[in-house]
């Protein structure tokens, strides 16, 4: 379950400040995602990759006393945070722009869809497709790399970065456009019958 810290090592999504204990950190591999830490204060947080990546910053785990946050207090209904309309988050794109990708390529591999429309319309939804989900997995990549920093602190603005000795990055970069030329498309058709 992760293994206490007495210095730092690998590389992680944020930034422990100074006169923070660092308690235990692990993930797969060499990978870490997810960090304990006591504040000053004596209250214990919890660093993910995750909540890192969305700017939510860490999550309290324990009060001083040890106790889970809350603890003794009246029970308080877990709000939803519901999000239909929010155009000026990069995660809300990130989601839209993939969920238009899954559904041109869905449609576009109906079973029997190929036997009634012409490949080159299949085509075109495909490569519609392709656009809107690849544009998803890039602003994906732009979030990653720009989640490392300090707790609450604004995120970086960066294009390209290389981030190997994180797993978040690594799950975003493999996703990335492949130089032209090194993906070969089928010359094919298949029909479902």
């Amino acid at each position: 379950m992760g293994a206490p810290v007495r210095t730092r090592h690998g590389d992680a999504a944020w930034e422990i400040p100074e006169d923070w204990e660092s308690l235990r950190r692990g993930g797969p591999g060499p990978f870490v995602t997810w960090e304990l830490a006591r504040r000053p204060d004596g209250r214990v947080v919890e660093f993910s990759s995750r909540r890192q990546r969305k700017g939510l910053g860490p999550r309290p785990v324990a009060a001083a006393d040890g106790h889970p946050p809350g603890a003794g207090t009246p029970a308080r209904r877990a709000r939803r945070r519901a999000v239909r309309w929010a155009p000026r988050l990069l995660g809300w794109w990130i989601a839209v722009l993939f969920m238009i990708g899954s559904a041109c390529f869905a449609g576009a591999a109906v079973p029997g869809l190929a036997l009634v429309a012409p490949a080159s319309v299949l085509g075109a939804v495909f490569f519609t497709g392709s656009l809107f989900f690849t544009s998803a997995a890039y602003l994906q990549y732009v979030q990653s790399i720009n989640a490392a920093g300090a707790p609450g602190g604004r995120p970086g603005r960066r294009l390209l970065a290389w981030q190997p000795g994180r797993i978040d990055w690594w799950a975003c970069a493999i996703q990335r456009p492949a130089p032209s030329g090194s993906t070969s498309t089928p010359s094919t058709r298949y029909a479902w019958g």
